[in-house]
């Protein structure tokens, strides 16, 4: 009988009287807990705050395997403003060595 009883238990809840309702129930607490990892927390162990550190490693890693690519002709000196949209990024030019000029690049393209 008690295992029986053990067994009723286990069994899933019966299906609702109203799905609509349940479903959206389901959503809303989805949402909700979705939203709270979103916004973040002033908690150092926040999803923001532990994702912080890798992704400006990780966002490092990938600029680091860009060219340095010079928008003027080799050979030629040019004061070098960065684009607007870069304006919040370190966009200084350093040594000429192994930089890409663009000449280079249309020579490349047309061969």
């Amino acid at each position: 009988m008690k295992e029986t009883e053990l067994r009723l238990r286990k069994l899933p809840k019966p299906p609702s009287d109203n799905p609509v309702s349940e479903v959206i129930d389901m959503i809303s607490g989805f949402s909700r807990s979705l939203s709270t990892l979103v916004e973040g927390t002033p908690d150092e162990r926040g999803i923001h705050q532990t994702i912080q550190p890798l992704h400006v490693k990780f966002k490092d890693a990938i600029k680091g395997t860009a060219p340095d690519f010079r928008p003027y002709k080799s050979g030629e000196r040019m004061e070098y403003e960065p684009p607007t949209f870069l304006a919040a990024e370190k966009a200084e030019l350093g040594p000429d060595d192994g930089a890409v000029y663009v000449d280079q690049v249309m020579n490349m393209a047309l061969q």
